[in-house]
């Protein structure tokens, strides 16, 4: 039996180990799958979902407050000491007038009852339908506006990973081609053909080189982690990104996007801010509703029974049935002023409300404007940086024969190995400002649904 339960769980281990293999090797995804997968599973967008749901629920607990509603009732007192009643009277045999203490009920009573209500009219419970339905519709456009940010960011976060993976292999190809020219260097030092100097600038380059690789590996294991945390899964699960820099290029260079006219009606924005003055709206309606009456309509049947003793539930318990229809009605006379100073303090509201929906009208305006412009800039800057790349990478390779046929220095050679990696880091900054500044219009020109 222990030879059986050892093998039984090695065989468990095994295949926990190649479904847990299977499962890493299955995460692979292309920027596009990646946004896709990060609508359904990003935490916040979760959240956001499920405000949605709950605004739809909070229009059908507004709506039944308008609907019948019915409550059932049991009271069940027992009269511990029964009150005495004074009752005048005159004495029977002097015929003077006396008071006799009579004791009145029952030392045990049981009260059922069943109210069926319906609320008539009233102008607070009109606006607030009116305001759930308003709330809901916030909420799904807090849905669409985290949506195109989780968007933005999963983009950022996905070319940053790639951005990564490429300065690591950009820096460990340098380290090699250092180590290798360190290396070299070395023989022809202990040859004699050159001096110590020499060996110990390409030490330093090298040292320096290799902490910046260090840096970047840590980088992108951070880069990792967070598409991780965006795209909602286990932090530390392995994702295969098919998509290569190449293809991000391609999907981020695209200046026709600079000539689509901005409509801000159409803006997630700007329809967010007119359902907030919509809201003040029907805040101001609301307080006004104040001043209105408020009509109810109710009917009652209720069972009441006596005893003695505790025989409410033998079979000759009497019970005396009463039923009751009514109307309620509330009308409201007098506050003191407070209900015309809410009103007030709502018409401000309102004001400041539609100051703010023109204020961000002019501002996405503006916005757009700035994006276009430093989308351009960004486009340039790329194009700049790639040439400026690939020649100072030239430079190094003819600096690197100069050196080695003994027409340079060491100092000529490090300081143009300095200028390449720097070339190589402003090429990488280009493209991930590039990858920003399109991920930043595509939000900006997201439209509603």
């Amino acid at each position: 039996m222990k030879k059986l339960f050892t093998i039984v769980s090695v065989l468990l281990l095994f295949q926990n180990a190649v479904s847990a293999q299977e499962k890493d090797a299955n995460i692979s995804m292309s920027l596009s799958e990646a946004k896709t997968y990060a609508q359904e599973h990003n935490y916040k967008l979760k959240n956001a979902k499920l405000d949605v749901q709950i605004a739809q629920k909070k229009i059908w607990e507004t709506t039944a407050i308008g609907l019948p509603q019915v409550n059932g009732k049991l009271d069940y007192i027992d009269n511990l000491t029964l009150a005495s009643m004074p009752f005048p009277t005159k004495n029977p045999v002097t015929g003077a007038d006396t008071t006799m203490y009579i004791q009145m009920g029952t030392a045990h009573n049981l009260s059922a009852a069943i109210t069926v209500s319906q609320l008539i009219f009233d102008g607070s419970y009109l606006v607030g339908l009116q305001s759930s339905k308003t709330y809901k519709k916030i909420s799904e456009l807090a849905e669409l506006k985290t949506k195109t940010l989780i968007n933005e960011a999963v983009t950022n976060a996905y070319g940053g990973v790639v951005l990564s993976n490429e300065t690591v292999k950009l820096l460990d190809s340098n380290v090699e081609t250092l180590e290798g020219n360190l290396n070299q260097t070395k023989a022809y030092y202990q040859s004699g053909l050159i001096e110590e100097q020499s060996v110990e600038q390409l030490q330093i380059l090298l040292s320096s080189t290799k902490n910046l690789l260090f840096s970047a590996k840590n980088d992108l294991h951070t880069s990792k982690k967070m598409l991780n945390y965006l795209l909602g899964i286990e932090i530390n699960d392995t994702i295969n990104l098919t998509s290569s820099l190449e293809s991000i290029l391609i999907e981020n260079i695209n200046i026709g996007v600079t000539e689509q006219q901005f409509l801000s009606e159409n803006s997630i924005d700007i329809l967010i801010e007119d359902n907030k003055v919509r809201s003040q709206e029907l805040l101001e309606k609301f307080e006004k509703s104040k001043f209105l009456p408020s009509v109810s309509a109710f009917y009652q049947i209720k069972e009441d029974a006596f005893a003695d003793e505790f025989t409410f539930f033998e079979g000759n318990q009497d019970w005396f049935g009463a039923q009751m229809l009514g109307v309620s009605v509330s009308v409201p006379i007098f506050s003191s002023g407070s209900r015309c100073v809410k009103v007030q303090q709502a018409k401000i509201e309102l004001e400041k409300a539609k100051n703010t929906r023109v204020e961000t009208q002019q501002n996405l305006i503006l916005n757009v404007e700035k994006a276009k412009n430093k989308y351009l800039s960004a486009i340039n800057q790329y194009y700049t940086a790639k040439q400026n790349m690939e020649l100072s990478k030239k430079i190094r390779n003819k600096e690197e024969v100069k050196y080695f046929e003994g027409m340079s220095s060491s100092l000529d050679l490090s300081n143009v190995e300095v200028q390449m990696i720097s070339t190589q880091q402003s090429y990488i900054r280009s493209i991930f400002g590039l990858i920003q500044a399109k991920a930043s219009i595509d939000r900006l020109l997201s439209k509603a649904e």
